[in-house]
């Protein structure tokens, strides 16, 4: 099946960040299931007419239409956790639809998402695990665009727009990560340009200590040829306890070769609680390995304005991108040194990290 592309990109340059498999992760999603067919009757002969045996049918319990079908020879521990886990997101988005009418089926197997973890050691944080769940399904039948997201993620970085930004695989920890479930709904404006989008997100995210927050995306195609794209995007945002607050980026992309692709994007945040800018800038080289194997090299730095320490972190770090099982797991390795300091009165030395990370996507690739 053909990968769905943003046609707003160049083509040259979709295809390298589809066939990468690093930065448009969306785009690494499971091919869906076979639609959900009628069994056939079960024929078991119990009675015989001369020599011939007369079957008496016995029809099976009509399937649910968030079940799955077990194809033979693919029933492993792997297809079967994703199969419960698009069967359990697609009956909950058919309960949740249906309460605007009459639920839509297709909508509710459209259900995508994926679910990570990993493991990553550096010199300076330490060993840490992290395990991360992130789920979107469309709600046709209560609205047209409204959509509804859950997850485990890090909530300061969604909130405020800046988990999009990044283009090395989120699943690793960074010094400032906090995550925590959110939940909530989300409404793409229609929009008769390819060049502008806006979005309006609302939810709430801990369990314990709930906030409430509200969120307005605004993305601009900026200019696009054969072998550039540069886009900005604003995201304006409010919460219950931190007030308002708006994060502004610009991200640059320029294919070198058909396999070798180099990106750099900036991104900035203020609050009304905070005293200056948050800010990130990285540069990146993408490099496709084919069938969706790639490798990435980053350079990046980050800090915040009037701050004791207004760097936080810069150095650099590589990641190598893996598929397995015929591309329905994906392994992730990464490595890197950098040069952190939070506290101003220690003196900033160098850390190694090393981290593996595994993700399982599930629902429709052109989701």
């Amino acid at each position: 099946m053909a990968r769905a592309v943003n046609h707003s990109l160049p083509r040259r340059c979709a295809r390298l960040l589809v066939g990468t498999g690093l930065v448009l992760t969306a785009n690494c999603a499971l091919p869906a299931g076979p639609e959900v067919l009628e069994p056939a009757a079960e024929r078991v002969p119990l009675e015989t007419h001369g020599n011939h045996p007369v079957p008496r049918v016995y029809p099976r319990e009509k399937p649910r239409p968030c079940d799955q079908v077990y194809v033979p020879n693919h029933d492993d521990m792997l297809d079967l956790t994703r199969d419960q886990i698009e069967e359990i997101i697609c009956r909950a988005a058919l309960w949740l639809d249906g309460f605007g009418g009459e639920a839509n089926v297709l909508a509710a197997r459209r259900s995508h998402g994926r679910l990570e973890t990993s493991y990553y050691w550096s010199e300076f944080t330490g060993s840490e695990t992290r395990v991360r769940f992130k789920v979107r399904v469309e709600l046709p039948a209560l609205k047209e665009r409204l959509s509804a997201f859950v997850g485990l993620d890090n909530d300061d970085d969604f909130v405020r727009g800046r988990s999009e930004g990044f283009a090395l695989r989120s699943e690793f920890p960074t010094l400032d990560d906090d995550d925590d479930w959110l939940a909530g709904l989300g409404y793409g404006f229609p929009s008769s340009s390819r060049v502008f989008k806006s979005d309006l997100r609302v939810g709430a995210k801990r369990l314990t200590d709930t906030e409430v927050f509200v969120q307005n995306r605004f993305r601009y195609l900026a200019y696009s040829d054969d072998v550039n794209v540069v886009s900005l995007r604003e995201v304006l945002f409010w919460t219950n306890k931190d007030g308002f607050g708006s994060t502004s980026g610009l991200d640059w992309m320029h294919v070198i070769t058909p396999q070798l692709l180099a990106r750099w994007d900036t991104v900035g945040t203020v609050t009304q609680e905070s005293e200056g800018l948050d800010w990130r800038s990285a540069a990146w080289l993408y490099y496709s390995l084919g069938g969706e194997k790639g490798l990435a090299l980053e350079v990046f730095s980050r800090g915040e304005t009037r701050h004791p320490v207004p760097v936080r972190e810069y150095g650099l770090r590589m990641l190598y991108r893996h598929p397995l099982f015929k591309r329905r797991l994906y392994l992730e390795f990464i490595t890197g040194y950098t040069w952190p300091r939070i506290d101003p009165l220690v003196e900033r030395d160098g850390s190694y990290g090393v981290g593996v990370g595994l993700q399982l996507p599930f629902g429709p690739k052109d989701a």
